[in-house]
Parts: structure tokens; sequence; C-alpha cells
């Protein structure tokens, strides 16, 4: 317990160094005579009154370092918040992480009118005192900056203004904030700070001067992270020497908040709205979601097939049994029967927009280095001019490319309106909705890359997407395509909880062999593949999630029965303390990840290859 406690001290001060870095990087605004641009506008939070000098100095700023969103910190921040905006924020890499979450000090914003129209958000007049500009509701302006970031991406910045005055904290306003900032990790963060507090305290018992070292570490860190920085807060020593007493009133005021945004559906519940809609799109039951079942190989022909597994819906727990069959001469699993065109239209619904649209968007995107990655991959075969990222969503492939490829135009292709907002985003160049295989003839010819990053296992028909890829490059273009490997070995040991077997939605797992084939008889030469340098390290952590989903179903489903007050508790509690394991699973994915990174193990491939002239 004892080398426990000195080793968390060593880390407190390690993270406050680091943290300090994040503060001396923010931007203090210089005054400035300039007019204001006529193209900005300040949207200000509850309470802040945003002076003209400020005004000046923040436009004065952006037009100087081509930015389209500032977010207008105090200098007066208090030391608690300034803490926790540091630790969210990696101030010195922010601009340039292009699917970073927006985040804002909740005081002011100095927006451009172009990326307020293409968020299609409200645009405020010019005048300071213009009623749209404002707003008391610190939840409604944090989703602003959100939404903001996406659309001015890598012109989102942030900045301290010496003369403007933090408003005063609402505390009964912290906990509906925390939950729009954290989501579903906020009981489980509010967990870690009590553990935390009876950590050291109870450590004392153990050993009291590790305990002192650690307590005085942790007192200090405020002054270690912002003293002589821009966030200095009068009363910053004062609260690193009653620090303990803050926390404490800080994590009961928290829990007691009783203050709830307003209602942004109005008052109507997007659940219960859902309801009748589902109702009539099964009243037909089950039956048109299918097409009928088939006796041979979608690949090779053969009517040698058997039967993988059966399962349901593990992720939104929709109606219905999805079977996994397998060839027993080339080795392919398919859904069979497979889901028709209306049966996608069913299990879509909900998952890539509507009620899942946000948590979607937070998984897509974070982990841009696996987009890089898949950009950097045609680096020395070819310079594209154009490129086309079919199945693309909602641009995030296209989005983190331009860092590669800046003189690149990227179109993108979807039957999701995801893509329309892509194009309103400046992600993709040109968005095209609709079916791959039906939009390729008048696409022929215009590409110097096709790509398909997990798109090809949702596909109706594998052999028609490789045709239209091949129609739409040009000769000697480049098909670069990254698919699940069902060869895995957690495919194997985890069975149905391996997340890429992804029911009902995955319709064709491909394997290397087969993918090769279709790929050869389409006119393409294999270049490269990747296999262990594709490996994703969350096999275990995403399995764990599954069962715990499964165990633990989110209680508000327009597909399901109303959930009591019982089953709400439970899905909060035991996701609560689920966060645990979760952690253990995440930290056993990454001490196996040399081992899987082997032939065989990885749980993806990529290939990338040429099409014939």
């Amino acid at each position: 317990m004892t080398w426990l406690l000195y080793v968390l001290a060593a880390l407190v001060v390690l993270d406050a160094f680091r943290l300090r870095g994040r503060a001396a990087a923010l931007t203090v605004l210089p005054p400035s005579d300039e007019p204001i641009d006529p193209a900005h506008r300040f949207l200000t939070g509850p309470g802040v009154t945003l002076d003209e000098a400020t005004r000046r100095a923040a436009s004065a700023h952006a037009r100087r370092e081509g930015l389209t969103v500032l977010d207008v910190w105090p200098a007066d921040l208090s030391p608690e918040f300034s803490l926790g905006l540091l630790s969210l924020l990696d101030v010195p890499k922010f601009r340039r992480m292009r699917l970073a979450r927006g985040f804002t000090a909740g005081q002011a914003m100095l927006v451009d009118v172009d990326v307020l129209e293409r968020a299609q958000l409200p645009v405020p007049g010019p005048a300071p005192d213009d009623p749209a500009a404002h707003t008391e509701d610190p939840v409604a302006f944090l989703n602003r900056a959100v939404t903001l970031k996406r659309f001015a991406c890598t012109g989102f910045d942030f900045a301290v203004a010496p003369g403007l005055r933090a408003a005063p904290e609402d505390p009964d306003k912290r906990l509906a904030l925390a939950r729009a900032a954290m989501g579903g990790m906020t009981g489980a963060l509010f967990a870690a700070r009590v553990a935390w507090l009876v950590l050291i305290f109870g450590g004392a018992v153990w050993h009291p001067q590790a305990a002192g070292a650690l307590l005085g570490v942790w007192m200090t860190r405020p002054v270690l992270v912002l003293a002589g920085t821009a966030l200095q807060s009068g009363r910053l020593f004062v609260y690193s020497a009653l620090r303990p007493l803050f926390e404490v009133y800080g994590l009961v005021r928290t829990a007691l908040g009783r203050w709830r945004p307003p209602d942004p559906h109005g008052g109507v519940d997007p659940v219960t709205a859902a309801r009748p809609i589902y109702a009539e799109l099964m009243r037909d039951g089950l039956e048109p979601f299918f097409q009928p079942r088939r006796d041979d190989c979608p690949i090779c022909g053969a009517r040698a097939l058997k039967l993988h597994f059966e399962v349901g819906d593990l992720f939104q727990f929709k109606p219905g049994r999805f079977r996994l069959e397998r060839c027993g001469d080339c080795g392919h699993i398919f859904q069979n029967p497979q889901l028709s065109v209306r049966g996608l239209g069913f299990y879509y619904r909900d998952f890539y927009d509507g009620l899942d649209a946000e948590a979607l968007e937070s998984l897509l995107g974070a982990g841009p280095q696996v987009y890089e990655a898949r950009a950097k991959m045609v680096q020395g075969h070819g310079e594209p001019s154009t490129w086309l990222d079919v199945g693309g969503g909602s641009g995030h492939l296209c989005c983190v490319s331009r860092d590669t490829w800046p003189k690149t135009r990227f179109d993108g292709l979807d039957l999701s309106a995801g893509i329309e907002e892509a194009a309103r985003r400046g992600w993709v160049d040109r968005a095209i909705r609709g079916l791959f295989p039906e939009t390729a003839p008048s696409l022929a010819g215009q590409y110097d890359v096709v790509s398909m990053s997990h798109y090809l296992e949702h596909t109706l028909d594998p052999k028609a997407e490789v045709a239209a890829a091949a129609l739409a490059l040009r000769p000697g273009g480049l098909f670069l395509v990254e698919v699940p490997d069902p060869a895995c070995f957690w495919g194997r040991a985890l069975g149905r909880y391996w997340l890429p077997w992804f029911q009902p939605q995955h319709l064709h797992l491909l394997s290397v062999e087969n993918l090769e084939r279709l790929l050869r008889a389409h006119g393409f030469e294999p270049l490269v593949w990747h296999r262990g340098e594709t490996h994703h390290p969350l096999d275990l952590f995403l399995a764990t999630s599954l069962f715990l989903n499964r165990v633990l179903p989110k209680p508000d489903r327009p597909w399901l029965p109303p959930a009591g007050l019982s089953r709400r508790l439970g899905h909060k509690l035991g996701w609560t303390f689920g966060m645990g394991l979760l952690l253990v699973m995440l930290i056993l994915d990454a001490l196996l990840a040399p081992v899987m990174r082997r032939p065989g193990g990885a749980n993806t491939f990529r290939v990338l290859a040429r099409r014939g002239a």
C-alpha cells in the first residue's frame, strides 16, 4: 500500500506539469483598435457581459490566425474549472485535431457567420445586445460548441481575454453540465473522485507519511498547474490550501443539483414519439425484413453450407434472430437468410441517425489514427486528384485524409443523410446519396482512388460493389478496402460476443482469400496487404461491453416495452460499476496487442489494389 501512495504522488506531480504545458500554450489576446470583422458574431453564456475591447481583440486575433470559431476564456476562471478544462482539452493540439469533440469554457465564443449558417444554427445580428446571441442555458452553450467544432474543424481554437470577467457559477447546474460533457461516464467519474478522497484519507491508516505526501502534492497541484499562467484566479492559493473542503463541497453540491436544461424536443419524448412508428414498421411481422434463404454460397456457389451460429440483436435489442452460415468449400461466412432492403432500413433506423446518432458520432471521432493509416497506405502508389469514399457516413475518413492529401478532391457516397451533412461541414467536397452499384455508371472513370472502410461487410452483394468500384475508377486507379477478419482468434474464442460479427448489420464476412478472389475476378491486382498493423486492440473491451449491454440494456427503446424504475436504476448502477471491469479489459487488450498482431490474431485487414489498364 505504501509504495502505491508514493507512486500516485509522483504521477500527480507529472500530470501537473503536463497540464501546465497546456495552460502555457493558451494565447492571451492582445488589445486591438481594429474594427470588428462584419462576418464575426459573438455568443455569450449565462451571466456573461462581453465588452467592446474584448470583442475587438478576439476579432483581430481570429482574422489574423484564420479562425472561424474562437472560444474566449476569462483569466479569472475558478481554479477547479480551469483544471477541469485543461484535463479535457489538449490545448496545443486541439486546432489540428480534426475529429476532436468541441468544448467551451461556457463564457463567450466568436463564430463566423458562414459556420453558423452551414451548421444551421441561429445567426445573431452584429449588435452586442441581440437576444439571439445570449443564452442562460450552459448545456445549450456546450452543445453549440460541440456542433461548431464539426463545422469549423481546424478553424476552432481557444484564447484568454484579460479584460473578460468570469460569470458566477451556478452550483445547481453542475450536474446537468457534467452529464452533457461526459455522458454515460458521469457516474463512473463521480465515483472515481469519491474513491480518490477515500484513498487519500484512508491511506493514513496504513502509512500516514505516504498518505501525507500524496495529500500534499494533490493540494499543491492547482498551484503547480496554474501559477504564473494566463489562468491565475485570485483565489488560487486559497483553493489549494483548502482543497479537500472545496472538493467535498463540490461533490455534494453537484450530486444535489436539480436544475435541468429546457427540453430540446419541446416536451415530446422522442422514444414515446417513435413507438407508433415502430409498431407500424412491425405490423406485418418480421418476415418482410428477410430475403428467402439461399442454399448456395454467394462467393463460390457451393452448396455445402453449415450453421456458424445464431444470435439476436446484441446492440439495440430489436426483435429477430440472425443466422450466420459458413461455406464448407471456400469458408465464406454470411447471413442467411439475409436482410432485405426493408429489413436494412428497419435495423439501421436510429443506429446511424436519430436516437443513437450522437453516440455513434463520438465513437467514430475517437480514433483519427485509423483514418490516417488508411490515407497513408496510398502513399508511394500514386498522387490522387480525386477520391471517392463509399459508405462514407459523415465523412470522417475524407476529413482526416486532407492532412495527407491536401490537393485531393474528396467525394463521399452513402445511403444516409449523414453524407449531406458531411458536405455542409466541408468534410467532403461532394455528397452522393444512393446505392453504389446503381450510382456507379454515372461516376464511370472519374476517380483515382475508391475506398471502402468497413462497408463491404454491410452490403447485399459484395461482387456488385467491387464491380462498381472497377467502373468508377480510372485505368490504373487504386481500390482501398478494409474489413473485419473472420479468421481472427478472438472471433472463435469470444463467439457471438466478438463485436465484428455485428448482427444483424454485417451480411458478409470476407476472408483474405475470398476478397482476393473477388478483386482478381474484377480486374484488380492486390499491391499491399495490411493485417497485423490494422489490429484494433479492443476485442475484450468490446465483448465485455456487449455482455453488459445484454445484461443491462438501455431502458428507453421504442421497440421494447416501457421500462420501470428498477430497470432504469439497475442500468445506471450496473454500468457505473461495470466501468471498472471495462478498464481492466482495455488494459488486457493493450497488453495482448503485440501477440494479436501476429498472423491469425488481428481482427481487421486492409488491402490496396490497382485496377488494370
